[in-house]
């Protein structure tokens, strides 16, 4: 019997979300578990960038550069902009699902500001 409480115990703690340890550089400034995952919101001060990040260390799910947020940090979101350099007009009305950092909404609305 104890046997069984030790081994379904081990599998527990398996799936308790861990904390993932920072960078010497790296802030935490906020931290929750969803509904869906853990979130946490990580600035590295030496770099002046903050990320949106999940239980996995090495990932970040979005990012601004601090002293620049209407920047575009990463390549998957500068790459998401390809696309409007074949329209044959400024676009005007736009959706964003899911704002991650909010990198591409403030590029946008800082390269298209007549945009809605």
């Amino acid at each position: 019997m104890i046997r069984i409480f030790f081994i379904a115990l081990f599998f527990a703690m398996a799936w308790v979300p861990k904390a993932f340890a920072l960078e010497p550089s790296e802030k935490l400034l906020f931290k929750k578990n969803s509904l869906y995952q853990y979130i946490a919101v990580v600035e590295d001060t030496a770099k002046k960038e903050r990320y949106v990040r999940n239980q996995k260390r090495d990932y970040a799910q979005g990012g601004i550069y601090v002293n620049a947020p209407d920047k575009l940090l990463f390549e998957f979101t500068q790459m998401g902009f390809v696309s409007l350099a074949f329209l044959d007009r400024d676009p005007r009305d736009v959706l964003f699902v899911g704002l991650g950092a909010g990198a591409m909404p403030k590029y946008f609305n800082k390269h298209y500001p007549e945009a809605t």
